[in-house]
């Protein structure tokens, strides 16, 4: 009994990590996708709101290393704009990288964009999809920053 329960608590924990790392990315554009009317972030009374606030979004953004020797970050590939819509339960049903370096750190933004929660928008009151605009930290490797210890 005791190894059936561990092997199942193995496996369980296995899957969660693989989905944080392999989680498929929808992108808007995807004609699969059946969306909705959804409106702009400015045209919402109530914008969505990352739970946590954009802090717990950035302390989720994992940087694969992409190889080479560790330099410091030109300013230009320092920050990516994820655009992403947040549905009326504060899920994230899509995202497209608008401005990133490389595809590697553009990827890597989105991911904690969908691995985040929010608060849904509202228009008059009720529950809306929204286009919402994020800028993320994606300088890479060996810059210092604060993760919680679930997330290594």
């Amino acid at each position: 009994m005791r190894l059936v329960l561990f092997l199942s608590f193995a496996v369980v924990a296995g899957c969660q990590s693989l989905a944080a790392t392999g989680t498929p990315l929808v992108a808007c554009t995807d004609p699969s996708l059946a969306l909705g009317p959804a409106r702009l972030g400015a045209e919402v009374d109530v914008p969505p709101e990352p739970v946590g606030g954009l802090r717990a979004v950035q302390e989720r953004v994992r940087i694969p290393n992409e190889g080479g020797p560790l330099r410091p970050a030109d300013p230009s590939e320092r920050y990516a704009v994820v655009r992403a819509l947040v549905d009326t339960t504060g899920a994230v049903r899509c995202s497209d990288a608008v401005e990133a370096a490389t595809t590697a750190k553009g990827d890597a933004a989105r991911r904690a964009v969908h691995a985040s929660a929010f608060t849904p928008g509202r228009h008059r009151g009720e529950p809306t999809p929204v286009l919402v605009d994020l800028t993320l930290d994606v300088r890479g490797e060996g810059v210092r920053r604060v993760v919680r210890g679930d997330q290594l």
